[in-house]
């Protein structure tokens, strides 16, 4: 299966010796992520939203809290003033920080199917909603008896079970400066891949790389990654954290995966790579066996 979804490629790979149960499983997949695509990703500020938008947020909020607000979806009303990076907009110093003050995810209310946002707040589910719909094909890939699949939308990855029931999945890390290379490879299976980078949506002005990954307490874009790929077993939580940790910047990113016991590779401004995963599952290119 392939196809546009999520304002990325999304590509699906199924063994199964049932025929019949894979189509009928890529059909589920198709209505369950066309239904997804339908949600709205920013300038959220409705008083009553569906159980899918509550879900999405409550995952967000979590992640707010758990990393002090370096991921905080009522980011949106600065990424709407930098045109959610989908052309290159410079706005004035000026216009981002009067916008600051609509940036707290602590003044965010939610109550069964209620949102409370107090004027001029507004949510971006755009670094939550893509892991929420993996987790999605991932349960119903599960659901339909298939021990065996990948899911890739864009950079991120979900899991189910090994490569053909043998062995581990290779997954190539893009090189974040060369999109046809790769930095290294990861052996791994029944889990989520969750990536986030300054190379997707961006621009220069003044030989500056301006990226949509906002640093909340700035409002500009963050400095010290050029991308985190994060190993997880909750496609909503680790997309969420992987932007959280490129927010933070290297140092503290590297703290807080050391901390909290993660699993990451980072690859830092000047473009080296730090690993805090086992040797055994990552291997850099060139490296004997990648």
């Amino acid at each position: 299966m392939e196809g546009f979804y999520f304002d990325t490629y999304v590509q699906v790979k199924i063994y199964a010796r049932n025929l019949i149960k894979a189509k009928k499983t890529i059909k589920q997949l198709e209505k369950e992520f066309s239904r997804i695509d339908q949600i709205p990703v920013n300038g959220i500020n409705e008083k009553v939203l569906d159980t899918t938008v509550i879900h999405i947020i409550k995952g967000s909020l979590t992640i707010s809290k758990m990393t002090n607000g370096f991921f905080d979806p009522t980011v949106d009303p600065i990424l709407s003033k930098w045109n959610y990076f989908k052309k290159p907009v410079m706005p004035l110093g000026k216009e981002i920080d009067s916008l600051l003050s609509f940036v707290d995810y602590r003044k965010v209310k939610v109550n069964h199917n209620t949102l409370s946002l107090p004027k001029g707040f507004s949510l971006t589910l755009g670094g939550s909603a893509k892991g929420y719909a993996l987790n999605r094909g991932k349960k119903i890939l599960n659901e339909m008896g298939i021990s065996s699949g990948l899911i890739s939308a864009g950079g991120d990855i979900a899991l189910i079970g090994k490569k053909g029931r043998k062995k581990n999945w290779v997954i190539g890390i893009r090189d974040p400066r060369d999109k046809n290379h790769i930095i290294g490879t990861l052996r791994l299976s029944n889990c989520f891949i969750m990536t986030s980078g300054d190379y997707e949506r961006y621009f220069f002005y003044n030989n500056r790389r301006y990226h949509h990954i906002i640093n909340p307490f700035t409002g500009y874009p963050a400095r010290g990654l050029q991308s985190v790929t994060l190993i997880g077993n909750d496609g909503l939580i680790d997309d969420c954290l992987s932007t959280a940790l490129f927010a933070m910047g290297y140092k503290r990113a590297a703290k807080f995966a050391k901390d909290n016991k993660l699993e990451a590779i980072m690859v830092d401004s000047t473009g080296k790579i730090h690993k805090f995963i086992k040797r055994s599952k990552f291997k850099k290119y060139g490296e004997k066996g990648s």
